[in-house]
């Protein structure tokens, strides 16, 4: 019996070393219905199990085999296999380690205890052991290859291809050790010369898809894009459910702009492996990119979902809770990613921006800081620390930091456009105006497309010049008293400005022809209209402001007057918030509540000159009061707004188009300004040269209105008292 027995386990042995496990467990079986205590059997069935995945099935072998003896130091090395693939690390350990109790030189062991520390970040604990396990088994190929990796994450690359490289003269065909190579190789900043041993090694006839796949992510990395593609899609040829080289397709594909592509690949990699969290991930980013952040949120709570520990995925999630408006939940997320990765550059600059976004500015200075030590030439953090400064109201310090940006990243359209607006602020008009020309490369930008071309000051005798309103209504108002001078230099005038604007602009001076912005335009030049104050070379005393520039149409005004009213009352029309599409409206809203003790003074008519669909409701929520009068659901145009201004006495407005078109009507205008005021309004004085019938009311403390409407209060006493307005 016991000789039989024995040859049914050396003949399933045989069977298992050729790879038919299922014959090979049917005969351990066979064994251990014989003899239920045969340890050998037992031993091989749990390693047949694992490798089948029945994991509990393994468990229980392994654990009855130590029961029966537990003076063997395999039984223990493979429960702890199973219990780390189980997630048991702790349990785990303790198996391996008592098989090296038993057996001091089990290399398995130490190479399994490797891979504990390993994952759990003890790198210095990983090598060691794997050292260990080299030192008992010179040849052992996994162990060198996971040295190598551990080198790769200790950023050793030269210690790592002395690995690599021994294991491929072992076994030239391993294909883990030539991928390991290669990548040691591109980490030591030879991505050449790992591409060259790829190649030869495909040329050589091994034709691996792995191979493939990490000769197509060097390209990549050499931004050959082309030969890339070609590489993942010889991989997939080799291998059709390759999740990975369907990820690497799509990422090609994202960054050749074909988005419905690269979704199709990212699909394809989850429709094969749905725990492929690469997949995933680039998945959010790209909805991310097509604006469909809600589902890029999915994607990523699905990865966290498969693996909780993963650092981008967790990274990604805040970014996306971002670009939702919600910096709250991202704060929470970005946190939980360094948790996981202490001192991650992208991270640090990411929690800033949150951070900035709710206004936390020291704490975003801080993140910033972070991420400029993890990655000193991060062009964007420094950046960022520069908006800080700039929204503190540190203005030279933010110069300073924009400057530092761009030289490190000279065609940062944003870092130029904030050092202009930064420059405009501070009065450097010469070089301001220089720099904003660097808001025509910003995205979303108008582009200059000829026909016709762009001005850049030829004589214009003869000739006629489309000129392009662009940003805000207020913008456009500010900014056409700029098109008389081009009218006086011989040029004639087409301008182009959105519907609203069109009525009112319509007898405008500096304007032959007025078209509605979007329509092509047969002209010899173009240029943008907020080019103009720098290509007349504008500073603060030859700003042009022939007060009005703007008049209302008289018919309208007519209208209007009947419906004001005299009364003997002052007639101050007023806007309390910003457009709710204006990214500035945090600093450009004030809320309807700050004005209330004004309407409390006796002999005035408040008129709203507010849009919105709320509005009406907002107003009704105030006490009731004979002193209010709202109209802005009347105004359908620029032209309405005009009329109703021609009619009154005052205008006390945040910095909105109102303002603009107040001061353009040579009206008085009582403007209030953020702590961090609009370029346009300069810095500590309360009157524009833009505008000499308007007067400026700054915050001293950021987001402190009430010391403003003090101020405003007190001079609206002023004028009704017996002294004539």
């Amino acid at each position: 019996m016991e000789e039989n027995t024995h040859e049914l386990l050396e003949t399933a042995m045989g069977l298992f070393q050729d790879g038919r496990l299922t014959q090979a467990a049917d005969l351990c079986r066979q064994v251990l219905a014989r003899s239920t205590q045969d340890t050998g059997a037992l031993q091989l069935l749990g390693v047949i199990n694992f490798q089948q995945g029945d994991i509990d099935a393994a468990q229980h072998c392994f654990s009855t085999a130590l029961l029966l003896d537990k003076t063997v130091s395999q039984h223990h090395n493979n429960l702890g296999n199973v219990l780390y693939v189980k997630q048991d690390r702790d349990g785990a350990e303790v198996c391996y380690r008592e098989a090296l109790r038993l057996q001091p030189d089990y290399a398995e062991a130490y190479y399994n205890l490797g891979n504990l520390f390993q994952d759990a970040g003890d790198l210095l604990e990983a090598a060691a052991h794997y050292r260990q396990a080299l030192a008992f088994n010179p040849h052992y190929l996994v162990a060198m290859s996971a040295m190598g990796r551990v080198l790769l994450r200790q950023r050793q690359p030269t210690e790592a291809v002395s690995y690599f490289r021994q294991a491929v003269q072992i076994a030239p065909d391993y294909t883990v050790a030539q991928q390991g190579l290669a990548e040691a190789l591109a980490a030591q900043g030879n991505s050449t010369q790992a591409i060259v041993f790829l190649e030869a090694e495909l040329q050589g006839g091994n034709s691996s898809a792995q191979l493939y796949h990490r000769l197509g992510q060097l390209y990549q990395i050499q931004n050959q894009d082309e030969r890339a593609q070609q590489c993942f899609l010889d991989a997939i040829r080799l291998q059709p459910i390759y999740p990975q080289a369907c990820t690497s397709l799509g990422e090609i594909a994202r960054s050749m702009s074909r988005l419905q592509d690269a979704e199709n690949y990212f699909l394809r990699a989850i429709g094969q492996d749905d725990r492929c969290v690469d997949a995933h991930v680039n998945l959010g980013l790209l909805l991310t990119d097509m604006g469909r952040a809600e589902e890029a949120v999915a994607r990523y709570r699905h990865v966290l979902q498969i693996a909780p520990e993963h650092m981008s995925a967790r990274a990604n999630l805040g970014s996306a809770l971002l670009s939702l408006g919600k910096p709250d939940e991202a704060i929470v997320h970005y946190m939980a990613a360094l948790s996981l990765e202490p001192g991650n550059a992208y991270t640090c600059y990411n929690l800033g921006n949150a951070l900035r976004e709710l206004g936390e500015l020291e704490a975003a200075a801080g993140y910033y800081r972070q991420a400029m030590t993890a990655k000193p030439d991060f062009a964007g953090a420094i950046h960022n620390l520069g908006v800080v400064f700039y929204q503190q109201g540190y203005y030279a310090q933010a110069v300073a930091a924009y400057r530092q940006a761009l030289v490190l990243a000279p065609d940062f359209a944003e870092g130029h456009v904030n050092l202009a607006i930064t420059l405009l602020l501070r009065g450097a008009f010469a070089e301001g105006w220089a720099e904003y020309e660097w808001r025509l490369h910003m995205p979303g930008a108008a582009r200059f497309v000829p026909p016709p071309a762009r001005w850049t000051g030829e004589p214009l005798a003869g000739k006629t010049i489309w000129v392009r309103a662009e940003q805000g209504f207020g913008d456009a108002l500010q900014f056409i008293r700029y098109l008389p001078k081009i009218q006086a230099a011989g040029g004639q005038v087409i301008f182009a400005c959105r519907h609203e604007l069109m009525r009112l602009l319509r007898h405008c001076a500096g304007i032959d022809q007025l078209v509605e912005s979007g329509k092509r335009v047969s002209a010899d030049y173009q240029v943008a209209l907020l080019s103009l104050p720098g290509m007349f070379h504008t500073d603060a005393v030859s700003i042009p402001a022939p007060v009005p520039y703007i008049e209302a149409d008289p018919t309208l005004a007519a209208q209007w007057r009947a419906r004001l009213g005299g009364n003997g009352r002052l007639k101050i029309g007023f806007v309390w918030a910003a457009n709710v599409h204006n990214q500035r409206i945090r600093y450009r809203s004030c809320g309807l509540w700050s004005f209330l003790p004004l309407f409390q003074l006796p002999n005035t008519l408040f008129v709203s000159l507010q849009k919105g669909a709320n509005v009406a409701d907002h107003l009704a929520e105030l006490p009731t009061s004979s002193h209010l009068m709202d109209v802005g659901n009347e105004l359908t145009d620029f032209a309405d707004t005009a009329a109703v201004i021609a009619n009154l006495d005052l205008v006390i407005t945040v910095d909105t188009a109102a303002a603009h078109l107040a001061g353009a009507m040579g009206k008085h205008t009582w403007s209030l300004l953020s702590f961090v005021p609009d370029w346009r309004w300069l810095l500590a004085r309360d009157t524009s040269p833009w505008y000499p019938s308007m007067r400026l009311f700054r915050q001293t403390q950021a987001d402190d209105w009430a010391p403003v409407f003090a101020h405003v209060a007190q001079e609206l006493k002023r004028l009704l008292s017996p002294l004539k307005f």
